[in-house]
């Protein structure tokens, strides 16, 4: 490890400790001990080396009462991961997957009672990694909530590169329960409700019990933030003018000048010529530092458009049924169904631009007369226009999900001590996909090109005239007039029926994912060492995968304007099918080595190995975990680890057929630079990948102290190193290779044949990337009652837990070697370097108090750009404060208590920043209220 990281690993540790000494003098109260153990080896006197966060579920619920699988997100190595918020970029379908470290979800293992879950998503865009919607999960009987990071691998299985997140539901739950909830932000937005209900009970004279829970959940979401006061700033990297100081600069109040609502002629003569709603030609007014796309101030439209948070429904069953027989062997059969629904909008209005620019030619029926006059007096038969279609709905991304899991197991005790288990695991998503109202891009171009038809004097297409049977309805493209909002609140729309039948459509995509996993485990005291007991575990688990995807033909159709499959602006979805499956075995061991020596009150060593044989790459791959805990005094503890792990390339990434994103790239091939803010950016699946491995380093100590019952330190650095890892060129990336001379990215790019234009560019996985990750985390916790003399009852638990990145290095061939800890902005959104999270809860009697202060670090924008391109333009932190407020009143033997909650208490606006201030660990959306009530009996 790099001095600096421990440098701030003891500057952070030491702080934390003096806050808490100072409120802690002369307190006794014992700390409760959870524990934990993230082994297969359970033993009441083993600790293990590897760092594990555990947060009972009545913390979580009073982080953020709405969603414990959200409050989760405010841990601080759990902070990158993406949710239905903003989802218009994200590459899951709007839905909620782990991931720890910012290593992508792919690479954390999500388990439900310590068992895989069948993946609820093969990803998409960017991101095809096969993952979980932990928003689907039953988590009304929620226990905790166990969080590994760093040499999980070998323990639990393969995919566990960064870490192993479990959800561990009460197995015993007796009586009822449930909660009503309700909430909305100050925008009257974000309107939210939920319902929940758990029941529990034992039969055949308690050697059976049965629980069940039902949960429903739906929010109204955001429709866009670019009323917010985040969005209103229009922040962005712009380019200077010849001769600046530096070839870019970071500047708010960024307007586009390419298009524009009413439409905005970008070339020739006539370059500058706008309309009013009615259609009239009027000059654009243009800004300063105005390029070819953008400009600060000026006439051209603010943001486009930002996309708030997507609607989602969500509902969850589960059943528990088990049955003992005799003292030493339970049977269990689970089963789960969840389901949701999810709509965002993918992206921008419906346009015309750059590549895909309407080209309008002197006998376009609509061209107003003193248009036609200027276009003769120059002496041009066409001219480009850009534009914005805010009177038509903008395209939203419908993802409905259906999952179902049943698991079939026992567990038991052998020979005395020795204790077994075994289970077999069925899960199946459905998952269908719709492009809601996606725009036909050949169509808009056959629409917008109306003229008069000489046999009758009615207006047409022109391309009806040499195909009268085409369907095409012409379309003014002048203008803005009479946008009414849409019934359904998805968009405006004030096209005609027929308009609107014709220009858009549905585009779909419908997937099968199964999954069936079988395992088995026996662990146990194996024999007296000289030291101690020497525990073992060994086990093996076979999985198979598979999916099938079918699409729409419509999105396979030929555009004719870049002569390749794919006719709509999102949509373009195509089949996909493959499988894979997965042997595993592994053994596992705790050998006491040391005990009551000088400075050594104990020292053990745990380690694995796992041997894993993927099907679709052949070959085995090993992992393994050797680590010590050394036990210095009882009150001081060091550990640490080193491992080796391995994910394969999931179904997604082996097998996914093209499906499409939205990008923006300055295209160095044509004069002038000009930037394209919306091309095709389509990524595919790549049969040829082979698995990652990823070997992780942790080292740090744990503090009790004898002298303050109940508090508990520690720091663990890490460094996390991937090999052959699975990552794409972005599309600015490979369109800069081909302009250089790397012939082999030039393919990827797909031109218009007229323009030249770039309207496409391809992305497939690749085995090409390194990378290192490296920093440490730090976790607090002080539980004490308060003493007498300060005449104030209650107990008090304070718990604080915080990160720091010091590396976060990718390498990728042909591209220079950037650290982008730090980076809060640009086009690796690594996030800040520091993020921590502060907790207080307070009891007393029925009533409890929480606070928590989540604070997002400062950082840069982009640290990839020389200081001659861009200067590293500093990016603000950010600080939430949350509040929780409950009161339990008893009522028979049961209790009714009502709760009070509010996330981002004091409205804290985030930083000026890119994208309308959606960065990492950001939040734009504002103060949140909910209110509920929780009955039990």
């Amino acid at each position: 490890m790099k001095r600096h990281l421990f440098v701030s690993s003891s500057v952070l540790s030491i702080g934390l400790f003096c806050t808490f000494s100072a409120m802690a003098q002369d307190v006794s109260a014992p700390a409760e001990t959870v524990v934990v153990t993230g082994s297969h080896i359970a033993s009441p006197n083993y600790t293990s080396p590897t760092p594990v966060t555990s947060l009972s579920s009545d913390t979580l619920l009073s982080a953020n009462a709405s969603n414990v699988a959200v409050a989760l997100l405010q841990l601080p190595i759990l902070a990158d991961t993406v949710t239905l918020k903003g989802s218009a970029s994200t590459g899951n379908n709007g839905q909620t997957s782990l991931n720890l470290r910012n290593l992508g979800g792919g690479n954390t293992l999500v388990l439900l009672n310590g068992n895989r879950i069948a993946p609820t998503s093969v990803g998409a865009g960017m991101l095809l990694f096969a993952t979980v919607d932990v928003q689907m999960l039953p988590l009304q009987l929620l226990q905790r909530v166990d969080v590994v990071t760093g040499g999980a691998g070998a323990v639990y299985g393969s995919d566990a590169v960064a870490g192993v997140v479990n959800f561990i539901l009460n197995k015993n739950f007796n009586g009822v329960k449930g909660e009503v909830r309700a909430g909305v932000d100050d925008q009257g937005t974000n309107r939210e409700s939920g319902l929940q209900l758990a029941v529990g009970t034992g039969f055949g004279g308690d050697r059976g019990h049965f629980e069940a829970n039902a949960e429903l959940y739906q929010n109204s979401g955001v429709y866009s933030i670019i009323d917010s006061k985040a969005g209103r700033r229009s922040c962005a990297a712009i380019s200077n003018p010849a001769g600046a100081a530096t070839t870019q600069s970071f500047q708010c109040g960024v307007t586009v000048t390419n298009g524009s609502f009413q439409g905005l002629i970008t070339g020739g003569p006539l370059k500058g010529t706008t309309f009013d709603n009615a259609g009239n030609p009027v000059p654009f007014h243009y800004g300063t530092l105005v390029t070819g796309s953008t400009e600060v101030g000026g006439d051209g439209p603010v943001n486009v458009f930002a996309p708030g948070a997507g609607t989602q429904k969500n509902a969850a069953l589960y059943q528990r049924t088990s049955w003992r027989f005799g003292a030493d062997t339970n049977v269990y059969l689970d089963a789960n169904y969840g389901y949701s629904d999810y709509e965002y909008q993918a992206g921008s209005y419906d346009n015309l631009l750059g590549g895909n620019a309407a080209v309008i030619q002197s006998d376009n029926a609509y061209l107003p007369a003193s248009l036609k006059t200027a276009m003769a007096a120059n002496k041009i038969t066409n001219f480009t226009l850009g534009k914005y279609f805010a009177d038509l709905p903008i395209i939203t991304i419908q993802n409905k999900t259906a999952t179902m899991r049943f698991v079939g197991g026992a567990d038991g005790k052998l020979f005395g001590d020795w204790a077994w288990d075994a289970h077999i695991e069925h899960g199946q998503t459905n998952q269908q996909i719709n492009a809601l109202d996606d725009e036909n891009i050949s169509h808009f171009v056959n629409a917008v090109d109306a003229v008069v038809n000489p046999a009758n004097g009615q207006i047409v297409c022109r391309s009806t005239l040499a195909n009268p049977a085409n369907g095409c309805v012409p379309f003014n493209i002048f203008g803005n007039a009479g946008v009414t909002p849409r019934s359904d609140g998805r968009g405006v729309n004030s096209a005609t029926a027929a308009q609107f039948a014709y220009l858009t459509s549905v585009d779909w995509e419908k997937i099968r994912i199964m999954e069936t996993d079988l395992a088995a485990n026996v662990s146990g005291d194996a024999f007296q060492g000289w030291a101690g007991t020497i525990s073992v575990a060994t086990g093996f688990e076979w999985r198979n995968e598979s999916m099938n995807a079918i699409a729409s033909p419509a999105g396979t159709a030929i555009n004719p304007l870049t002569g390749v499959p794919g006719p709509f602006l999102r949509g373009n979805f195509s089949g996909q099918a493959g499988s894979y499956s997965v042997a595993e075995g592994y053994v596992e061991s705790d050998v006491p080595l040391l005990e009551d020596m000088p400075f050594v009150k104990k020292l053990a060593f745990n380690g694995a190995v796992r041997e894993t044989n993927y099907s679709e790459v052949g070959g085995l791959s090993l992992t393994y975990k050797a680590g010590l805990v050394w036990d210095v005094i009882d009150e001081f503890r060091i550990r640490g680890t080193f491992s080796r792990d391995v994910r394969a390339p999931s179904l997604g990434e082996l097998y996914a057929g093209f499906a499409p994103g939205v990008s923006s790239v300055i295209d160095y091939g044509l004069p002038g630079n000009p930037t394209n803010p919306s091309i095709l950016a389509n990524s595919g699946g790549n049969p040829n990948l082979k698995p990652q491995h990823g070997t992780t380093t942790t080292l740090g100590f744990v503090y009790t102290p004898d002298w303050l019952p109940g508090l508990q330190l520690s720091v663990d650095g890490y460094r996390i190193l991937i090999a052959n890892a699975i990552a794409n060129y972005s599309t600015q990336q490979i369109v800069q290779f081909c302009y250089q001379g790397v012939t082999d990215q030039c393919p990827f790019i797909i031109r218009n044949p007229a323009t030249g234009a770039i309207t496409q560019v391809n992305q497939v996985p690749l085995n090409l990337s390194r990378l290192s990750n490296e920093g440490a985390d730090f976790d607090s916790n002080y539980r004490f009652e308060m003493p007498d003399w300060t005449g104030i009852e209650g107990d008090f638990n304070l718990h604080g837990t915080a990160n720091y990145v010091s590396q976060y290095i990718p390498r990728l061939p042909k591209l220079p070697v950037v650290n982008y800890a730090g980076q809060n902005g640009g086009g690796s959104n690594v996030g800040p370097q520091w993020r921590w999270t502060l907790q207080t809860g307070y009891t007393n009697g029925p009533f409890s108090l929480f606070t928590q202060a989540r604070w997002t670090g400062s950082g840069w924008y982009d640290k990839s750009q020389a200081p001659s391109v861009l200067p590293l333009q500093h990016i603000g932190g950010q600080t939430l404060i949350d509040l929780n407020l409950q009161y339990a009143i008893t009522v028979g033997s049961g209790s009714i208590t009502p709760y009070f909650n509010v996330t981002d208490l004091f409205n804290d606006v985030p930083p000026p920043s890119p994208a309308s201030g959606r960065i990492n660990g950001y939040d734009v959306f504002g103060r949140h209220v909910r209110a509920g009530i929780r009955f039990d009996r």
